[in-house]
């Protein structure tokens, strides 16, 4: 059977798109109990993690985020590793692919998106969405409302 012609293929997509990221969330939560974090790691990440929420579309690196919360990069990567399961930059990925589905769900166009979430370029932007969403933005946009009611 071929969904080509499917109008809804779009929606489906979106929606199968939708739930493997969150069946991928709840297989590698943030925060795997089974860890053995100390205090200080802890306080390092989440300091870190504000830096990270708090300009989401910004093109930080993970040296730049190191620098501000005072530790070497390598340190940075194992203590984020170890404490949330990912890499700080995969991290910042997310933060901003989070932004662009709000932004996208909101109305703004894909090159208005891409801006703002700090993309050279709208495709380069389609290109990342795509692979982190699993959809295009263009049908992410027109299909958003499904999932946001």
């Amino acid at each position: 059977m071929r969904l080509d012609h499917d109008p809804y293929s779009p929606l489906i997509t979106l929606y199968l798109a939708e739930l493997l990221y969150i069946v991928h969330r709840m297989s590698t939560s943030y925060h795997d109990v089974s860890r053995q974090v100390s205090p200080q790691d802890n306080y390092l990440v989440e300091k870190a993690r504000r830096i990270i929420d708090n300009h989401p579309s910004f093109d930080l690196t993970v040296d730049e985020i190191a620098e501000q919360v005072g530790v070497s990069r390598g340190h940075l990567c194992r203590v984020f590793n170890n404490v949330l399961g990912v890499s700080p930059r995969i991290y910042l990925v997310e933060r901003r692919m989070e932004l662009a589905k709000t932004l996208l769900a909101a109305g703004l166009s894909v090159s208005e998106v891409a801006a703002e979430c700090d993309y050279a370029d709208p495709s380069s932007f389609s290109r990342s969405f795509k692979t982190y969403v699993g959809v295009s933005p263009t049908d992410y946009a027109q299909n958003a409302h499904q999932f946001t009611d």
